[in-house]
């Protein structure tokens, strides 16, 4: 499939279809191969596609340096879009474990003309005190946002079934990883690390707080709550 999607490029590098559908297709956790491919490809894509000079002023800037420039009046856009920068920077995070280049990219993706506000968020979260299972969580919601922006009544059956499927996947991860979280912080916060009973005991208590907290202006918390409710309704 890497093969075929780099064809594809060299037929029309200015299309951004192929290289962020090999975003979504080629990464694997068992197969390091398939997610160095992964990272090339999406590599070549932001070569072809984004600024490479304003790139590396990206890559370079403190986190206050990169949060002053995103709420300046004229911030610099390195790419348009924000999709194939945030595809990488997840795979660059979950799968290569790149913590360095992950944060770039998501900080490329946050300062495209169509980015969700929620990116700008995404560096500091990965940076922050949240555990793994919380960024995880973020990524994955993140990622299906993605995937959700890429619906369209022009696809065909086959991308549409993609699409879809990766967009379940991904919410069932980040609801995975959400519960997870709230495990682990209700095991810390009761010393329960040798109950299971305790853990049950205190759980109802804790996503009865967050339950309330889908307004929060903390993005994490907010994301706990939403994906609470999304896994009630199932």
């Amino acid at each position: 499939m890497y093969d075929r999607l780099v064809d594809v490029t060299i037929l029309d590098s200015q299309r951004p279809y192929p290289y962020i559908f090999g975003q979504y297709i080629l990464p694997d956790e068992d197969n390091a191969i398939a997610i160095q491919e992964a990272i090339a490809l999406g590599e070549k894509g932001l070569s072809a596609l984004c600024d490479a000079q304003q790139l590396t002023i990206v890559a370079q800037l403190t986190d206050q340096e990169f949060l002053d420039m995103y709420y300046s009046a004229s911030p610099i856009v390195p790419c348009d879009s924000y999709m194939l920068p945030q595809s990488l920077g997840f795979i660059l995070f979950y799968y290569a474990k790149n913590i360095p280049d992950a944060i770039t990219y998501y900080r490329v993706a946050a300062l495209a003309y169509d980015a969700p506000d929620t990116l700008v968020n995404m560096p500091a979260i990965i940076t922050a005190r949240y555990d793994d299972d919380r960024k995880s969580m973020m990524m994955r919601e993140s990622r299906y946002q993605s995937a959700q922006y890429q619906l369209n009544p022009e696809l065909n059956d086959t991308d549409l079934f993609f699409i879809l499927s990766t967009m379940e996947h991904a919410l069932r991860k980040a609801v995975h990883h959400a519960f997870v979280s709230l495990i682990q912080e209700v095991a810390i916060k009761n010393d329960c690390t040798t109950s299971l009973d305790c853990v049950h005991d205190n759980m109802i208590a804790v996503i009865a707080t967050y339950a309330t907290q889908c307004d929060s202006q903390d993005p994490v918390v907010q994301n706990i709550c939403k994906l609470l409710s999304y896994a009630q309704e199932q």
